[in-house]
Formats: structure tokens, C-alpha cells, sequence
């Protein structure tokens, strides 16, 4: 997994990995030295966000993903979108609309997650 596949197919795999918590799969794509930057703030590594899925501290139930922009600049690719989604965080079930970015470099022909970050989109008042 993450071999040969375009920065698209990596990220769609990524949020099957997720959805799933297919470990195998996310360890894969993540990278060592990921940073996962939450809506909330806080930020995990990429043993630490793993750790959380495993442990069910973090279940995904559903992630739509809409508005997908793709910046390719050859090593590195910044992939944009807008995600509701339904997570469990802690015991505590959450619906959530964030707009989020995910840095993901390419190191020969694999593309892995170096960091994603998540902010909340809240009603514009005029």
C-alpha cells in the first residue's frame, strides 16, 4: 500500500484505513514523523494517533469528504477538503464540519501523510 498510487488514491485509502481501522494500512501510509493536528488543537504522532484508533479512544463511524483541491508539487502534495464526519472521541460521539489540509510527501514512489490539520467550520455571520 502507498507504492505507485497518486496522492488521490493515497488520501482515499487513508480515510478507508481510518474508517476501517485497518492498522496495517495506516501505518503504512502515515508517516514516522507525522503530525495529526485535531479540530480541538491538540495534535498527535503518528504512534499516538494509531495507538488511539487500536484502543477505540478514536472510532470513525463517517467521513464525507467534499471540495477536494490537489497541490502536486513533486515531493510534497497538499491535498484540501471539507469533512463531516461522525467520531467517537473518549467514549463521547461527535458530528463534526471541519476544513482540513494533509501535507503528504513523496519519498521515491510512496506517498505517506507528513501532517494534516483540521479547523471547524462555524456559521458566517453577517
Amino acid at each position: 500500500m502507498g507504492e505507485h498510487l497518486t496522492v488521490e488514491a493515497a488520501d482515499d485509502a487513508r480515510y478507508s484505513a481510518t474508517l476501517a481501522a485497518d492498522l496495517e494500512t495506516l501505518n503504512t501510509l502515515l508517516h514516522d514523523d507525522l503530525v495529526y493536528g485535531h479540530s480541538t488543537g491538540s495534535a498527535d504522532s503518528k504512534v499516538s494517533y494509531v495507538d488511539a484508533i487500536r484502543t477505540g479512544a478514536l472510532t470513525y463511524h463517517r467521513i464525507d469528504r467534499n471540495n477536494r483541491m490537489v497541490l502536486d508539487r513533486g515531493q510534497f502534495a497538499l491535498v484540501f477538503c471539507t469533512i463531516a464526519m461522525d467520531v467517537t472521541v473518549r467514549g463521547e460521539l461527535r458530528n463534526l464540519t471541519n476544513q482540513t489540509v494533509a501535507v503528504w510527501e513523496r519519498t521515491s514512489s510512496v506517498w505517506r501523510l507528513l501532517a494534516s490539520h483540521s479547523t471547524p467550520l462555524t456559521a458566517i455571520v453577517r
